[in-house]
């Protein structure tokens, strides 16, 4: 159990810095306008979501929403003590890492 336990405080750090980054992104270009330095639209191979500086500043957002949430989810488990939960959120955790890189290749 130990060992698990050990695995969820990497993967909620990981997850911890992908949200603050998803966050920031967020800020950058939906509240603060920095969209000169993006290459926008469908140039070479850009994920869908740098269509236009709204989109990606809208699917930032929401990335950054569900990974707060994982986290909550993560210090609720992680803080009760309840084993069955923190491999929930070893699974979820790694289940919304793979969904959020594998989002970036849908064409």
């Amino acid at each position: 159990m130990v060992a698990i336990r050990i695995i969820s405080i990497f993967l909620a750090l990981f997850c911890g810095v992908l949200t603050v980054g998803f966050y920031r992104e967020w800020f950058h270009v939906g509240i603060d306008g920095g969209i000169t330095a993006y290459p926008w639209g469908q140039i070479a191979d850009n994920p869908w979501y740098y269509s236009t500086p709204q989109v990606y500043a809208k699917y930032q957002l929401l990335c950054a929403g569900i990974f707060s949430v994982y986290l909550l989810f993560w210090f609720h488990a992680f803080y009760t003590y309840n084993n069955l939960r923190i491999k929930w959120s070893v699974v979820l955790g790694i289940v919304l890492i793979f969904l959020q890189y594998f989002s970036g290749k849908v064409a």
